[in-house]
């Protein structure tokens, strides 16, 4: 009999740059990439600070626990993040939920959290 292993799921709570692309059709003369330096470049600094930490997070994570792990970006802004932010009591800054209990936003914190 097979056994089913629990997927272990990480909530990375922040602030993050808005991603906007052109249709395929429409980015024949690159427009896509120079959209992207540009929004690149309006980032505030928080949404650059968040931005890295989420990735040293998932970085760290996938690195440990391989496709066990899900992470999921939810910006702070948007109607889950506010959700969120009052159901778990969140402060400011980068937040992070692990298995559906806030954890510190440290890789080696989550790691833990998810062990």
């Amino acid at each position: 009999m097979a056994s089913i292993s629990l997927v272990k799921e990480i909530e990375i709570v922040g602030l993050y740059g808005a991603q906007l692309r052109p249709c395929s059709v429409c980015d024949i003369t690159d427009l896509g990439q120079k959209l992207e330096r540009e929004q690149a470049g309006e980032a505030t600094d928080a949404a650059r600070r968040d931005s890295d930490a989420a990735y040293a997070i998932a970085v760290a994570v996938f690195s440990r626990y391989g496709t066990d792990v899900r992470v999921r970006l939810t910006p702070v802004d948007s109607p889950r993040g506010v959700w969120l932010a009052l159901r778990h009591r969140l402060g400011g800054g980068l937040q992070v939920i692990a298995n559906g209990r806030k954890v510190g936003h440290e890789p080696q914190a989550v790691i833990a959290a998810l062990s």
